[in-house]
């Protein structure tokens, strides 16, 4: 199944980024086919959970590497691409740090998708299996490597919406973050990714082994997001993002319900190419 944005609006090859005074800037994403590019993304987390009758205090941090190849052209003008993330380091206290294994362990995690001229990706609806949801749940809900870019030129404050599609993930309705343009600095493109994002995570034992019951986590994650893109390419240079999530958690199978807050931090920097 495919998860859509919308279509793509221009040809790759004519995009561009024009500078007028009276008609502001024009955000357009250039993409070679048989390309690819590489980020690093660090996410530090600070957890309060309050379940069966136990307050837990848990803190994590994640490593992982998202590399994206750029294939061909389709008959629509999208690009056709392939992500693929793999963790690359995943630590936790508390409860349970014990039983997390090593990253090298965990295999890679790869959607196929398409890109816009307008920096919209579509990627394939695939569950992420165990550790791999757990450490990169909210990041991947809400990918801060590509952030789309308005259809009409924009002046400093200006903002449009960028659609998160309905998925089963995303309480199977359609949600919107904010996205406003800031304006130039260092020659870089300064954009501003704000709102709440609804989610719905369903585990079973088959994801994380030894977990006592079906665990379903609901709830709503508190968004703002920086970002720096390069005017010439609408590539993404650098997003710093910040979440605060309120869930709830339960596994009603065995009579636990609890609740939970967290504060994360999220850093993802585009690599430099090896020499």
């Amino acid at each position: 199944m495919k998860i859509t944005h919308v279509s793509a609006i221009a040809v790759f090859a004519l995009a561009s980024v024009a500078f007028a005074a009276h008609d502001g800037v024009t955000l357009k994403r250039v993409v070679k086919p048989n390309t690819s590019e590489v980020y690093k993304l660090e996410q530090k987390s600070k957890m309060n959970i309050s379940i069966g009758g136990m307050d837990i205090e848990q803190e994590s941090s994640v490593g992982a590497s998202v590399t994206v190849k750029y294939l061909e052209a389709n008959d629509k003008g999208e690009m056709n691409l392939t992500q693929s993330m793999k963790l690359v380091e995943m630590k936790m206290t508390g409860p349970g740090a014990d039983g997390v294994p090593p990253a090298s362990e965990i295999p890679a995690f790869t959607q196929k998708g398409t890109i816009s001229s307008l920096n919209i990706v579509t990627l394939e609806d695939a569950k992420m299996k165990g550790m791999v949801s757990m450490a990169l749940g909210s990041v991947s809900r809400l990918n801060g490597i590509f952030v789309t870019f308005s259809d009409k030129a924009v002046n400093a404050g200006d903002s449009w919406d960028m659609v998160i599609p309905k998925s089963p993930a995303t309480l199977n309705k359609e949600q919107k973050m904010k996205v406003t343009y800031v304006g130039m600095k260092d020659g870089q493109v300064q954009l501003k990714m704000t709102g709440v994002l609804e989610y719905l995570i369903k585990m079973t034992a088959d994801d994380i082994p030894n977990l006592p019951s079906d665990l379903a986590i609901k709830g709503a994650s508190t968004v703002t997001a920086d970002i720096l893109v390069d005017p010439a390419t609408g590539q993404t240079l650098e997003t710093t993002m910040t979440m605060k999530d309120k869930a709830t958690m339960d596994m009603s199978a065995i009579g636990m319900t609890g609740d939970s807050t967290s504060n994360s931090t999220v850093k993802i920097t585009l690599q430099k190419p090896k020499a």
